[in-house]
């Protein structure tokens, strides 16, 4: 795993910014295997994707993951939080890929996991059904019925919903929920953790605040960006201590 230094990490950053989730995501999983190739990051399935992401998230910022959510139910806020190894573990032992299939009845489908190119391509659909549709006819490799062949573009919603379901089943690290109980009001339910959502999130207030510490030393002190980059952070934040107490 590619430990980021401060400059790297913060060309992600830069080129994220105003880019989309599914982008994001890919330019995180960019930064932590440089050494494979754009078109193949973006077929790895999608628990495979996560894990890595995670491991990332551990060489950066540790294994603590502070997570707050708001109750649906009351609003009120709920703190609590997680390994950053313990769930990269679990979406490791689940990630997968090749040839699935899942029958029910006289149906027979033949299909593979989704990937980050198949998530990025569903920005384009308005509804979940467009969107089920999308990914049925890229994901499905065969499909018949009664031992006819079926194109992916005519099943029907019953048959993408359950599709979809089995899909989730065989691939339950690409779609990692977290069940949680209200202690205020007692609402139980599931929310959903994306991983690049939160790493990205995470890189995004550690960026912000190494800027601002950049702007603070080289305002008092007159360095450049890069020479306070190339500093360890216990250094830097020695400086900025004396400029605090000055």
């Amino acid at each position: 795993m590619l430990r980021l230094g401060d400059d790297k990490l913060l060309l992600v950053w830069e080129a994220g910014r105003w880019a989309s989730p599914p982008s994001r995501t890919l330019l995180l999983h960019a930064a932590a295997r440089p050494e494979i190739s754009a078109d193949e990051r973006a077929d790895i399935p999608l628990a495979e994707r996560d894990a890595v992401l995670l491991e990332l998230h551990g060489a950066l910022f540790g294994d603590r993951m502070p997570c707050f959510v708001a109750c649906p139910q009351c609003r009120a806020q709920l703190e609590f939080e997680m390994s950053a190894h313990a769930v990269q573990q679990h979406t490791a032992a689940h990630s997968g890929e090749g040839l699935l299939e899942w029958r029910c009845g006289d149906w027979r489908v033949q299909f593979r996991l989704p990937t980050s190119r198949d998530v990025g391509l569903l920005e384009s659909c308005s509804a979940v059904a467009d969107a089920r549709a999308l990914l049925a006819s890229r994901c499905v490799i065969h499909a018949e019925r009664d031992g006819s062949p079926v194109a992916a573009g005519k099943l029907a919603e019953a048959q993408l919903n359950a599709l979809s379901a089995r899909m989730a089943e065989c691939d339950p690290g690409g779609d990692l929920r977290i069940s949680l109980r209200c202690a205020g009001c007692g609402h139980v339910w599931e929310s959903l953790l994306d991983a690049g959502n939160f790493l990205w999130a995470e890189v995004s207030a550690y960026a912000r605040r190494l800027l601002r510490e950049v702007h603070t030393l080289a305002h008092d002190y007159g360095w450049s960006e890069s020479e306070i980059l190339r500093m360890s952070s216990a250094r830097r934040n020695m400086y900025l201590e004396l400029v605090a107490n000055e």
